[in-house]
């Protein structure tokens, strides 16, 4: 045995283990703005595309609700992300 750690007892080996978080995005599809809320508050809200990139992000938010503008958005598919101190959500919006 050549690799062997040793930790803390009641420690799993897991970092972070982090929930899947429900929240409701509306409209869907979307022409200027998106509305959400969760259930606990919203730490940060990010928007990305299909292929990773970061359209919008606001790490300020520390509510339960809120609304974003969209309208300068090109249409398309886009992934909304929201954290919270219990973890992390994400769904797909429609940019018409």
């Amino acid at each position: 045995i050549d690799n062997i750690k040793v930790g803390k007892p009641g420690e799993t080996g897991t970092e972070n283990h982090r929930v899947q978080v429900d929240f409701s995005l509306y409209p869907n599809p979307a022409r200027d703005r998106i509305y959400f809320r969760c259930e606990e508050n919203i730490l940060s809200v990010d928007i990305y595309s299909l292929d990773g990139r970061l359209m919008y992000s606001d790490k300020q938010l520390n509510q339960p609700q809120g609304a974003i503008s969209v309208a300068n958005l090109p249409q398309g598919l886009y992934l909304v992300q929201v954290r919270t101190a219990e973890g992390t959500g994400i769904q797909k919006f429609v940019k018409r």
